[in-house]
């Protein structure tokens, strides 16, 4: 707590935001490198759609371009805005209630104004959007195929979500007015962010980063 005497320890666990990027970004690689898909595979090969926006003058959205940041187009203003009372601290039911069918309706009518690949605009749709082809390509939730990689590095204590599963451990974070921050709650898939972990797990990952 602010001002306490509570110290973290090994069993502490952290939110850690966007890193959830990187487990994403590791799962990826993974699938590319048993060539079970190409960074260069236009993302409309997976999604239920056809999408003929997704493309900016013939050059259409590719997995790599959701990894990297460079879209061609803005966070949809329905997701936008969900996020935006997320980080404000707002959970009710109708901002928690969008999903990945909403975020499907949102891409048809998204228009691109650069070529994908070419424009760093940061977001948090496009880990989303990975996951989900993770999703097709193995028939298995992005949950199940993270809980495998953590598994497979012995991170025991490194979560997506269940909060309340694990208040005990849980650090309470603050803002910068020095008042408790809320918890970054996702209503997606979990690519983007939304993981707990605890700093020897953390290390870990780390050290799998680096080999």
């Amino acid at each position: 707590t602010t001002g306490g005497n509570d110290l973290p320890n090994d069993q502490s666990l952290f939110e850690i935001a966007s890193i959830s990027k990187i487990f994403l970004g590791s799962l990826v690689a993974k699938a590319v490198q048993k060539n079970d898909i190409s960074l260069d595979d236009d993302i409309r090969d997976y999604l239920p759609g056809d999408y003929p926006n997704l493309e900016y003058e013939g050059t259409p959205v590719r997995i790599k371009d959701l990894l990297t940041h460079t879209l061609g187009f803005e966070t949809p203003p329905g997701i936008g805005g969900v996020y935006k009372n997320i980080f404000s601290g707002n959970y009710d039911p109708e901002t928690m209630a969008y999903n990945m069918d909403d975020l499907f309706q949102e891409l048809a009518v998204v228009e691109l104004q650069h070529a994908p690949g070419t424009y760093y605009d940061y977001s948090n749709v496009g880990p989303e959007i990975a996951a989900y082809i993770l999703e097709q390509v193995y028939g298995r939730s992005y949950r199940e195929q993270l809980q495998d990689l953590l598994k497979e590095l012995g991170m025991e204590n490194t979560y997506l979500q269940d909060f309340e599963m694990h208040q005990d451990h849980l650090v309470m974070g603050y803002d910068e007015e020095g008042d408790p921050a809320s918890i970054d709650e996702n209503p997606l898939l979990g690519g983007a962010s939304g993981m707990i972990t605890t700093l020897p797990d953390l290390a870990e990952f780390m050290k799998y980063q680096l080999e």
